[in-house]
């Protein structure tokens, strides 16, 4: 079962990786794993990583996470909330959900060129704070409920400064 809620069907627009690294505050140039509290910070406090990224814990700001390979989420990501405003996760290659238990909730703007495959979860899985932009389709191979609580803040640039609005990964 797929649940939708306020789906924006506006094409996906290109984004400049080159640029996003350029202003990154933190560069990552392979592989890696981010657990606890990964703080965005407001604005311009991006990270980049070259490689893939291992994503578990929670998440806090207002920035951007580019990821230029897969993006394998380990368990719930959540977000800490600061006045509406959420991180947008960028990755060229495909999100891949490698959690256990019975569900998973990830809050935070998703947007892959890739595909997200959903992994088995008795109760769901669950985007409660966000939206995801899928270039190349949905894929689970369990009969896992896709739940999407599209964040109303999500497109509002006055209350999420640093949103893509409809972007996707190129």
């Amino acid at each position: 079962n797929i649940v939708l809620e306020h789906v924006d069907d506006q094409p996906p627009q290109s984004i400049d990786k080159a640029n996003l690294k350029a202003n990154a505050a933190v560069v990552y140039n392979s592989t890696q794993t981010l657990t606890g509290t990964t703080d965005v910070g407001k604005n311009n406090n991006n990270i980049y990583v070259q490689g893939d990224l291992y994503l578990q814990g929670t998440l806090k700001g207002n920035g951007f996470i580019y990821v230029d390979g897969n993006l394998y989420i380990t368990e719930n990501i959540n977000y800490q909330n600061q006045g509406n405003v959420i991180v947008n996760i960028i990755v060229n290659g495909n999100i891949i959900d490698q959690s256990s238990g019975n569900s998973i909730n990830i809050d935070g703007i998703y947007f892959t060129n890739g595909t997200l495959t959903i992994g088995n979860h008795s109760a769901g899985f669950t985007v409660g704070n966000g939206a995801v932009y899928i270039v190349g389709g949905l894929v689970s191979d369990y009969h896992t409920v896709f739940t999407i609580n599209y964040g109303k803040f999500v497109n509002n640039s006055q209350k999420n400064p640093n949103t893509l609005q409809t972007a996707a990964a190129s």
